[in-house]
Formats: structure tokens, C-alpha cells, sequence
């Protein structure tokens, strides 16, 4: 797939609130080198509860940049999620608290002179902020499919 797709955080609740799921997060960085972290359960909440982040058990090559995040509501600059929020901030939703350490939303930097801000797409554990990344997915299944999470290819 050669465009952005975002599924939704209303679909990503309804799938996610029907079993066991896990997620896993693939990076490539602008040198090409890719790296993934999975984490073994991960589910959020509704919109009332502004899609609760929920993860544990992360592991993987591109380390955890997310799991401070737990328990942290979805972050837009229409909709922050805790009181002192900058609404400045220009880059797209994800969880954060108020350190902010990983945004595979933000904006596509890449190949750009305003790499190495905060508002690109980023993962602080795998090229920290002086990168964006080429590529990200985000995959999500039921904890009952078969095979390793290494072994899984890209759609």
C-alpha cells in the first residue's frame, strides 16, 4: 500500500472490545532499516472515554515507545486530553500524556527540512526525534491467530 489509511479509533474500539487482540507497530526509517515492537494486548475505549489507550507486554526490536502512555485518552489538538495540553502542537491525534515519546500519526516529514521535530512520524525508542519515518503500519488481530508476530508479512 503506497498511501496513507487510518481505520478509524470507532472501528479500532469495535474490534478491539470483541476478543483478545494484540498490535503490533512496523517502522522504516529514511535509511530504509525497519524495526516493529509488539504488544501482546491492546484494546481502547469508546468516544465517551475519549479512546482510552489500553497495551501491555510490549517487545520487539524498535523497543517501547508507547507503553508510558497506557491508560492515556487520544490526543487532538480539537480534543486534548488533560488540562495544560499545547493546542499549538500541529501533528496528528495519538495518546500521549505530557511526554509525548512516540506519534505515528504526526506529520510526514520525511525527506523534508523540518525533520527532527516533534511534529513529524516518530518513534522515540527507534530514531527518536531527529527522524520521520518513510513508512509505519499499525496491525491489529485476535490473540488466537496462528503464527508469531515476526513472521507475519505485510498486506
Amino acid at each position: 500500500m503506497k498511501k496513507e489509511f487510518w481505520l478509524g479509533n470507532d472501528q479500532i474500539h469495535s474490534l478491539t472490545n470483541q476478543g483478545h487482540y494484540s498490535v503490533r507497530m512496523d517502522m522504516t526509517n529514511e535509511s530504509g532499516k525497519k524495526a516493529f515492537t509488539h504488544y501482546e494486548n491492546f484494546w481502547i475505549e469508546n468516544e465517551e472515554a475519549k479512546y482510552k489507550l489500553h497495551l501491555t507486554d510490549g517487545s520487539g526490536p524498535g523497543g517501547d515507545a508507547i507503553s508510558n502512555h497506557d491508560g492515556y485518552a487520544f490526543y487532538t489538538v480539537d480534543q486534548p486530553n488533560h488540562a495544560g495540553d499545547d493546542k499549538t502542537v500541529r501533528s496528528g491525534g495519538w495518546w500521549r500524556n505530557n511526554r509525548k515519546t512516540s506519534s505515528l500519526n504526526g506529520l510526514n516529514l520525511y525527506k523534508t527540512d523540518k525533520v527532527g521535530t516533534e511534529d513529524g512520524i516518530n518513534w522515540g525508542t527507534f530514531g527518536g526525534f531527529a527522524t520521520s519515518f518513510e513508512a509505519t503500519e499499525i496491525k491489529i488481530r485476535p490473540k488466537k491467530f496462528q503464527g508469531s508476530p515476526e513472521n507475519v508479512a505485510s498486506a
